[in-house]
């Protein structure tokens, strides 16, 4: 019998923790992260440099 077949779809600071607890299990895992950004300081890192602030490349690993 293959592995169930999970989809966890969201962003913010709770995705990493299901992603991680879920890698720990027998699932083939699929991950739709949304990334949004106020403007605040990331946005101005974003927009210098042309692409998403380390924040978010760090919390989707």
């Amino acid at each position: 019998m293959s592995n169930p077949k999970v989809v966890v779809i969201g962003g913010g600071t709770g995705i990493p923790v299901v992603l991680k607890a879920l890698r720990k299990e027998k699932v083939d895992l699929t991950a739709i992260v949304t990334v949004a950004d106020d403007g605040g300081s990331s946005g101005r890192i974003r927009s210098s440099v042309s692409r998403y602030s380390i924040g978010y490349q760090v919390m989707a690993k």
